[in-house]
This record gives structure tokens, C-alpha cells and sequence, in this order.
């Protein structure tokens, strides 16, 4: 807005802004993800005749990948070329990440292709936004076809890289394929962060592999990146999984001592695990104490420890719970 607001004020100076200061203002707008501000601003300069180049039309495509606006990004990098403007590493970067966010993993694929066919060199950030789009696509074959790919044109993939091709292993229920891609993150290096290991342990969760899970979680508290609350809830569904609660709850008292805070997916994963567990009374008192927090029970909440109830026949709090759910939630 203070970029914008500037601009202005050199026209009512009689000042005329030239490429630079409108480049300048684009990158503001990009910062700021004001992508109709940048596109109209891009506009203008072609009208002022001034010369725009790729730098400017690089800001602005990255500013439509900020805001989500995926096909105005690649409608911009077709806009360069009919002007007979370079596009730069950078451009296609900002494309592939605008077309990543917009799950369009078969546009992004063909974005790396023309780099590669042109003469600009697709770097780490091209191939990481691209493993990402495949990763969200639910394409893990891919996602690990373009992981390969970097290896073989003498590009090192980066923790970025690799945690976009775990947790695309991890949606696919690839576990062995993720703790595989993990064991290669220590191997190259590179210091695994809470994205990779908690993609790798939910990975590990839902094919109930739950010592695994803790085994990981273990590991990145002797590594300098600690877990988040990720990584304990994605440890915690593992255990629920495997119907030992009793981990589940011993998880999920250990989080506020490691300055972590319980959310409402932590207190349903728990309750979740003494419904497997037959805990009812365990269930009732987690589902108490979210109502005496800041964290209100939800329709997961609920319908948990009802299940909880349920396997133990009490019948009569089963109902109880549900009337109250429905006053309450419903």
C-alpha cells in the first residue's frame, strides 16, 4: 500500500515513475500477495511505454502465485514470450509454485519440461514446487520419478525436496517407500526438519506400524529439529491405531511439557484410542477436561467416547453423550 501510495504521489509531483520504481512497487505487491494491484500495474507500463522486463513480469507472476491465481500466472508467462521477453529461472519458479498451490501437477511437469528444452537450467526450487504439485495430486510415482531426476542432472535435492516426496509417500500409504526417502535425508547430509519426519510418521500411522512412529519421534528429540504438534498427534493416531492407549495418552501428557499445545485433533486422537481400548471412563474424563479448556469438543470428540460407552455397553451414558452433543454441537 506505501509502494502504491509513493507511485501516486510522483505522478501528482509531475514526476515520471520510470521501469525501476514500478518494478520496485510490483515486488511490494507481490510481497503482499496483491496480485490485481502487480497485474495492473504491468498494465500501466506498457501503456507509459516503458520497457518491461523480465524481472518486472517475474514479480508479478510470483505475486499471482501468492495469491493463488495459478492460470493468470501461466497466462503472464505466456504474455513474456509473445512480447519477446526472456523468461528467466526465476519466472518459471514462480509458474511451477503458482500451479503447485493450484494442484495442477501435469501443468507443472510440462513447465519443467520447456526449461529443460529451452536453454534455461531448472534448479532445485523448479524441480522441489513440481515434486509438490505431484505430492498434493496424490502422484507419489511421480513425485519420486522427479526426485530421481534431480540426482541424475547433478542437482542436490534439498530437505524441501524430500519432504514434499515423503509426504507424497504418506498419502499413498507408502510407508517403507517414506522411511526409506527419510534414512537417504541422513545419509545425504541434510538435518530431517518436523515436516519430513511427521509425514514420515503418519505415514507409519495409518498402516499402524506404531513402533516405528515412536521410534521417529524418539529421534527428533535428540535432533536439532524437535517435533511439533504434528508430529506428536501423527504418533498418537499411530498408537490409537495400533490399540495401545496406553502410549497415546503418555504422548499426549508429555506435549504441554515439551511447550506444546493441545488442539482439538490431539484431544480426539486420545479419546479415539480408549474407544479402541474399551477405556470408557478414560474417554469421559479427556472429553471433561476439553471443556474445561479453551479447546471445545467437537462432533469427533463426542461421537468417540461415545463409541467408547458403546463397547463397554454403558448404554445409559452412551445416550447421555448424545444428547448433550446435540444440544451442544449440533
Amino acid at each position: 500500500q506505501a509502494a502504491l501510495a509513493l507511485l501516486v504521489a510522483m505522478r501528482h509531483m509531475v514526476l515520471q515513475p520510470d521501469a525501476t520504481s514500478c518494478n520496485a512497487v510490483i515486488s511490494a505487491c507481490e510481497k503482499g500477495a496483491e496480485w490485481q494491484k502487480a497485474l495492473s500495474l504491468l498494465d500501466a507500463m506498457g501503456w507509459a511505454i516503458l520497457e518491461v522486463d523480465s524481472i518486472n513480469y517475474s514479480a508479478a507472476i510470483s505475486a499471482c502465485e501468492k495469491g493463488g491465481q495459478w492460470l493468470k500466472a501461466l497466462g503472464l508467462l505466456v504474455a513474456m514470450c509473445q512480447a519477446v521477453v526472456k523468461p528467466a529461472t526465476i519466472s518459471f519458479d514462480a509458474a511451477i509454485s503458482a500451479c503447485e498451490k493450484g494442484v495442477q501437477w501435469q501443468k507443472a511437469l510440462v513447465l519443467l519440461t520447456t526449461m529443460t528444452w529451452s536453454t534455461l537450467k531448472p534448479s532445485v526450487v523448479s524441480h522441489s514446487a513440481a515434486i509438490s504439485a505431484c505430492e498434493k495430486s496424490l502422484e507419489w510415482q511421480m513425485a519420486l520419478l522427479l526426485l530421481a531426476t534431480m540426482c541424475r542432472v547433478t542437482l542436490e535435492p534439498n530437505i524441501t525436496s524430500y519432504s514434499a516426496a515423503i509426504s507424497a509417500c504418506e498419502k499413498a500409504r507408502e510407508w517403507q517407500m517414506a522411511l526409506a526417502l527419510l534414512a537417504i535425508v541422513g545419509q545425504a547430509s541434510l538435518e530431517p526438519n518436523a515436516i519430513s519426519c511427521s509425514a514420515a510418521m503418519s505415514a507409519c500411522a495409518k498402516v499402524t506400524e506404531w513402533q516405528r512412529a515412536l521410534a521417529l519421534l524418539a529421534t527428533m528429540d535428540w535432533a536439532t529439529s524437535k517435533p511439533d504438534a504434528f508430529s506428536y498427534s501423527a504418533t498418537m493416531s499411530a498408537c490409537e491405531k495400533g490399540f495401545v492407549w496406553q502410549r497415546a495418552l503418555a504422548l499426549f501428557v508429555a506435549m504441554p511439557q515439551a511447550c506444546l499445545e493441545l488442539d482439538a485433533i490431539s484431544y480426539n486422537v486420545v479419546i479415539s484410542a480408549f474407544e479402541k481400548g474399551s477405556a470408557w471412563q478414560g474417554a469421559l474424563a479427556l472429553l471433561s477436561a476439553m471443556g474445561q479448556s479453551a479447546v471445545e469438543p467437537d462432533s469427533n470428540s463426542y461421537n468417540a467416547a461415545v463409541g467408547a460407552c458403546k463397547r463397554d455397553a454403558q448404554w445409559q451414558v452412551a445416550l447421555e453423550l448424545l444428547g448433550t452433543m446435540e444440544r451442544v454441537v449440533l
